[in-house]
C-alpha cells in the first residue's frame, strides 16, 4: 500500500498488476513549453531583423557605388546583393519551416487545463476532492480525478479522445471536462473582441 502512495505523491499511478503507468505533467512542464515556443519566435524575430538591417546597409553602399561609379563597379555591387537577396530567400524558407514545425508541436501540447473541486462526501467539508481536465488541441487528454476522505484518498484517471470519453463520467468529470474543451472556443472570442489578457 505504501507504494502506491509513493508514486501517487510522485505524480504518477501504477494499476494493481503494474500494467499500466500514468505520468502527469505539472504544470510547469506546460510553461516551459510556452516558454521555449516564446524563444523560438523571439529568435526568429531578432533574425529577420537583423537581416534587414544588413540588406539596407547594402542597398545604401550600392546606391554610393551607383552615384559615382563606373559601369564594372556597379555590376559587382548589383551581383554582390543579389546573392544576398538569394541567401535571404533561402533564410526566409527556412524560418517557415521552423514555424510550420513549432506550430505542429504545439498542437500536442497540454494547452487547455480545467479543475473542478467538490466535496465528495456528506460528511467532509473544504472541497478537498477534484477533478482535473488536461487536453490538447484537438481535445485528446486526461480526465484526473482525486477523491479524498477521512480515512483514504483515491485517484483515478480517464483517457479522453476528440473531446470524449468511452468511460462513464461523473457530473464532476463532466464539468471540468466541458470547461477545458471551451477554453478554446473562450480565446477564440477574445481575440476577436479585442480582450485579450
Amino acid at each position: 500500500m505504501d507504494g502506491r502512495r509513493a508514486a501517487t505523491a510522485a505524480g504518477g499511478w501504477s494499476a494493481v498488476c503494474g500494467v499500466r503507468r500514468l505520468t502527469i505533467m505539472g504544470s510547469g512542464a506546460l510553461d516551459i513549453a510556452l516558454l521555449v515556443v516564446v524563444v523560438l519566435i523571439a529568435t526568429t524575430a531578432l533574425t529577420v531583423a537583423v537581416a534587414a538591417i544588413l540588406v539596407q546597409r547594402r542597398i545604401r553602399r550600392t546606391l554610393r557605388v551607383g552615384r559615382g561609379a563606373s559601369g564594372n563597379e556597379l555590376l559587382v555591387a548589383l551581383r554582390d546583393h543579389d546573392d544576398e537577396l538569394d541567401v535571404l530567400d533561402a533564410a526566409v524558407v527556412d524560418l517557415r519551416a521552423r514555424v510550420t514545425t513549432v506550430e505542429r508541436d504545439l498542437e500536442l501540447c497540454t494547452s487547455r487545463v480545467a479543475m473542478v473541486h467538490y466535496d465528495a462526501f456528506p460528511d467532509m467539508g473544504g472541497k478537498l476532492s477534484f477533478s482535473v481536465a488536461m487536453l490538447d488541441e484537438q481535445g485528446d487528454g486526461i480526465v484526473l480525478s482525486v477523491v479524498n476522505g477521512r480515512s483514504e484518498t483515491r485517484a483515478w484517471g480517464k483517457r479522453v479522445v476528440a473531446g470524449g470519453c468511452r468511460q462513464r463520467l461523473s457530473s464532476e468529470e463532466a464539468d471540468v471536462l466541458q470547461r477545458a474543451l471551451v477554453l478554446d472556443r473562450r480565446r477564440a472570442d477574445e481575440v476577436q473582441a479585442g480582450d485579450v489578457r
